[in-house]
């Protein structure tokens, strides 16, 4: 039951377990009715349909749409796709002709965050396995081309995609992790991450003078600073890359990161929970739950 009427504008109301799931319930079933809604009225094919023009605009004519128009229609797309597997198989057919076309040109999020939608444990792709190596290839051009320019900001969502694929994919996932593993660590030129104090503090700050904004409804939050996001996508990539029991690429996280900087970043005072909580994932998969055995670490 969910008890007796309070007031609306009580801060304590709180709602049952059982009308909170209903009411989850009816909200995924409206999204639902949306998103396939959206399909049957054709105004997904519309839409692609620009997108193609564009395509073939930039291509034949150096003439491209408004930035704006198409970060907006992938927006649509990924709202249309997002865990509706009918939207997402009906949309993967124009992957290579239209949405890579996009993903290659330039850095766009719009684009970049409509394929981690697309991506998302969608076996159509994951199990082709030469359409899957030539976007991994492509993820890791584009992240080496922006690195150290004004695009920079947008690698986090790029590592990011690279771990979704691999947290996504279940079959045959090895190979996968050790490339990207390896890949990253020539692009990260071998290099230890040492992990400062200073640095510590540094995102320390920007996390808590990051400015809360409306995310959801009346819920606010903050947005992870490029920064911390770039670090926490770093993490989360080396994490999932060794989910699974995989020594290969258990020897290279140890190698990017040692357990002295985890040790540093643990006992280090102050530390947010946000950033605690990435380096536990990693130690948790890098250094304990291993392949082989890690005992010389802990003597």
């Amino acid at each position: 039951m969910v008890g007796e009427p309070t007031d609306a504008n009580n801060p304590n109301l709180k709602l049952s377990p059982i009308l909170k799931d209903r009411l989850n319930n009816t909200f995924i079933a409206v999204s639902f009715y949306h998103q396939n809604l959206l399909r049957n009225t054709n105004i997904i094919s519309f839409l692609i349909k620009i997108l193609k023009w564009d395509v073939v605009y930039h291509k034949y004519m150096s003439v491209n749409m408004t930035k704006a128009l198409i970060q907006s229609i992938y927006q649509i797309l990924g709202y249309c796709c997002w865990k509706n597997e009918q939207n997402k198989q009906y949309l993967v057919k124009y992957l290579k002709d239209t949405f890579i076309q996009h993903f290659d040109r330039e850095v766009d999020l719009g684009v970049t965050a409509f394929l981690n939608i697309l991506f998302y444990e969608n076996d159509s792709i994951l199990d082709n396995d030469d359409q899957l190596k030539k976007i991994i290839d492509k993820i890791f051009r584009k992240i080496s081309k922006i690195q150290n320019t004004s695009s920079e900001y947008a690698v986090p969502f790029l590592l990011h995609l690279l771990g979704n694929i691999i947290y996504s994919k279940k079959k045959n996932i090895k190979p996968y992790q050790n490339s990207i593993l390896s890949s990253f660590f020539e692009l990260k030129n071998q290099t230890f991450i040492d992990i400062h104090p200073a640095i510590l503090k540094e995102y320390n700050d920007q996390i808590i003078n990051a400015t809360p904004q409306m995310l959801f409804g009346n819920a606010k939050g903050i947005l992870i600073p490029d920064q911390v996001c770039h670090f926490l996508s770093y993490f989360d990539l080396l994490t999932v890359c060794c989910a699974g029991k995989n020594s290969f690429s258990e020897n290279i996280s140890q190698n990017l990161v040692s357990i002295k900087t985890i040790e540093n970043v643990l006992s280090t005072p102050n530390v947010h929970p946000i950033i605690k909580s990435g380096l536990l994932h990693f130690f948790f998969e890098v250094y304990l739950e291993t392949e082989r055995d890690n005992f010389s670490f802990y003597q």
